[in-house]
């Protein structure tokens, strides 16, 4: 690939116009992640409870709440969730903690939040679900390998270790999976049988903490203060520096913007992806990113903490 090198310098940030929420939401838990689905936000939480919140309407629907687990003096204590994905028809694929210090994979019903979770898979090493569709899921283990299971034959399908390297994340841009881990390294996997199928160009020399996709296009979140972001239609790709270790990343291929946490105060930058030049800077967050997700004319920031940010794209 053809690799553009941009260096983003410290005192770039102090011309970028400065953007505040428009809109903060206060959940009762600290949130560990946030996924989408239409107009539906899924809040994984610390508290055991997966939050579900109507983007358009503004409001909760009841949430699923995981059994509560004991320690070893009888004490109840819920579950922390890693990570919840939705399919289309509202089924939620939900990680957890368990007692024993591994993890849990249930199977919960959108549709009927009341329902209690099924139990799919327990005590394995997961790190994250995606549903391929309506009846299998992609399942992630800690030690990287990635796993196909048919709900309807309750079965596992395949298991391929992709690497030695421990698992960060990975994210769906179809027809292909894309994986990365602790060496900075980007695995584009067939979904249906697990056959890693080519490595991008590397551009981050030390972990990955996140990957995201939108429309052909995949940008990662390295520990090494980089952004690299892959043209998957041209072939190209692009470096950024940013001041702090970047833990979340966000892309809205529509409007070519790339989003990243850029400082220790958890300012989150924003990049036009054609002109290379800083356009703005969320400020007024309380705690480090976790997530980032561009829905309609609205920039969706989770972090380690209660609160989730809305900030307008219209203030671009």
């Amino acid at each position: 690939m053809k690799k553009i090198f941009v260096a983003l310098v410290f005192a770039c940030l102090l011309f970028a116009r400065e953007i505040h929420p428009t809109h903060t939401l206060k959940t009762p838990f600290e949130v560990s992640s946030i996924q989408r689905e239409k107009d539906l936000l899924y809040i994984s939480t610390l508290g055991g409870e997966v939050l579900i919140y109507h983007l358009n309407q503004k409001k909760y629907r009841p949430s699923i709440k995981l059994p509560l687990l004991r320690d070893f003096f009888g004490n109840s204590y819920p579950p922390k969730i890693f990570n919840t994905a939705s399919n289309s028809k509202n089924m939620l694929a939900i990680v957890s903690a368990n007692a024993q210090g591994k993890r849990n994979l249930y199977l919960a019903d959108g549709n009927h939040p009341s329902h209690p979770p099924t139990p799919l898979l327990t005590d394995l090493n997961i790190a994250k679900v995606l549903w391929l569709n309506e009846e299998q899921i992609l399942i992630a283990l800690l030690s990287h390998e990635i796993l196909l299971y048919d709900l309807p034959r309750h079965q596992t399908l395949y298991q391929t270790q992709i690497s030695q390297s421990s698992f960060s994340d990975m994210v769906l841009d179809s027809p292909f999976l894309f994986t990365t881990g602790e060496s900075g390294v980007v695995y584009q996997i067939h979904p249906k049988n697990g056959k890693i199928l080519k490595t991008l160009p590397i551009i981050n020399k030390d972990k990955n903490f996140q990957i995201v996709a939108n429309h052909h296009r995949i940008a990662t979140a390295g520990q090494d203060r980089r952004v690299g972001v892959y043209f998957l239609d041209t072939g190209k790709d692009l470096s950024l520096r940013s001041d702090f270790l970047v833990y979340a990343v966000g892309l809205d291929a529509p409007t070519n913007t790339l989003a990243y946490l850029a400082n220790e105060k958890g300012d989150i930058a924003l990049v036009n992806l054609l002109s290379k030049k800083k356009t703005a800077m969320l400020t007024g967050l309380q705690g480090i990113a976790n997530n980032i997700i561009f829905y309609k004319n609205n920039i969706i920031v989770s972090c380690d903490s209660p609160y989730i940010y809305f900030f307008n794209k219209g203030e671009l």
